[in-house]
């Protein structure tokens, strides 16, 4: 049985910023989107509502990597848990 891979397209954002930034630009997150405070490791997922009015994501903190690559690339290796791929 073959399954898609869920990373074949990616079209939501990653945006870092201090805490004091983001509830100061209060800014929209679009739906999915995740925004992550760069001094406090706090995340929140986008539920296309302003950052102030969205709630903090209670996601792992399991994640030690971020890699950008093309789907060839991905296809090419064997995934690492503690690794978020992001397919450009």
């Amino acid at each position: 049985m073959s399954f898609p891979n869920p990373l074949r397209t990616v079209d939501k954002l990653i945006r870092t910023k201090t805490a004091a930034q983001w509830t100061a630009g209060n800014f929209h997150l679009a739906q999915g989107e995740l925004g992550i405070e760069s001094d406090t490791g706090r995340k929140k997922v986008g539920e296309g509502k302003l950052w102030n009015s969205t709630d903090y994501a209670l996601i792992g903190t399991g994640i030690d990597n971020i890699v950008a690559l093309t789907q060839a690339e991905y296809d090419a290796l064997t995934p690492d848990a503690t690794t978020l791929y992001v397919i450009t």
